[in-house]
């Protein structure tokens, strides 16, 4: 009977330590797959023409006071976080399933598939590997105004009022959480939202007023009485603000990829 059970044991133990192994697989095949993707995504849109010019408009109305601002806001975001994740099941997110925390996909696969690949070889093929990390952040740097610009289209576009503003930076926090974030970081960036619709506000109200009260504007309509005069004050505004709220995306972007790429150059000699 002491054998049956032992054997059993063994079994049980065999049996378990073959999930394990199978679980790590998936998890590796999915750090892969996610990896690729991202990558993917980042070459394609750094060599885009659409890019290429986005990224000239938008650093050329960046001014060094907006990144004194993006810090304290990134700043502000990081204590919510920090305070946030101290409440149990907002400390989680999907993809605590497949990494130790959650994390982004994109970023979080391309980091933790760099450094085991690193870690599981020797010489000039490790450090490849290890590069992989801030040449990632690198491109990813060029690829900010696209992506910021996108989100600002979803999440600031026609937004003045305080009530459609506050719902659509809570929104726009929490999408994050489809690509990997947990709960509190979703909520945290929310903060960072906010921010983004109040450069959106101000600066669509200021276009606005600016062109009601152009002398140019008022001839444009004397000589084209059938012009919608609303739907030129409109679209002007929208199409400025998009862009003030998306400069500030971009700095707040940028500050982050920066300390991510100052890391993992540190991490190369650890």
């Amino acid at each position: 009977m002491r054998v049956d059970v032992d054997f059993l044991f063994y079994l049980f133990t065999m049996n378990k330590i073959k999930n394990h192994h199978k679980m790590e697989t998936i998890k590796m095949l999915l750090k892969v797959a996610f990896a690729v993707w991202a990558t993917t995504s980042v070459i394609q849109t750094v060599f885009s023409k659409k890019n290429r010019i986005l990224f000239l408009k938008i650093w050329k109305n960046v001014r060094v006071t907006m990144f004194f601002e993006c810090m304290g806001v990134i700043l502000i975001v990081i204590s919510a976080w920090y305070g946030l994740s101290y409440i149990p099941f907002l400390s989680y997110g999907w993809t605590s399933l497949i990494y130790d925390n959650p994390s982004n996909i994109g970023i979080g696969s391309v980091t933790q598939l760099s450094q085991t690949l690193s870690h599981s070889t020797t010489g000039i093929t490790s450090i490849g590997f290890a590069v992989i990390t801030p040449l990632f952040f690198l491109l990813l740097f060029f690829c900010l105004p696209s992506f910021a610009h996108t989100e600002e289209k979803i999440f600031r576009k026609n937004t003045t009022g305080w009530g459609l503003i506050t719902i659509k930076s809570i929104l726009f926090g929490l999408i994050h959480c489809i690509v990997g974030v947990s709960l509190s970081v979703g909520f945290a960036l929310a903060i960072g939202g906010f921010f983004f619709a109040m450069k959106y506000r101000q600066k669509h109200l200021a276009i606005q007023e600016i062109m009601i009260n152009s002398l140019e504007m008022h001839n444009l309509i004397e000589n084209n009485p059938g012009i919608q005069t609303s739907d030129i004050y409109f679209v002007n505004a929208v199409d400025e603000g998009v862009m003030r709220s998306t400069t500030y995306h971009t700095v707040y972007n940028s500050i982050l990829v920066f300390l991510g790429f100052i890391l993992s150059i540190v991490a190369l000699w650890m």
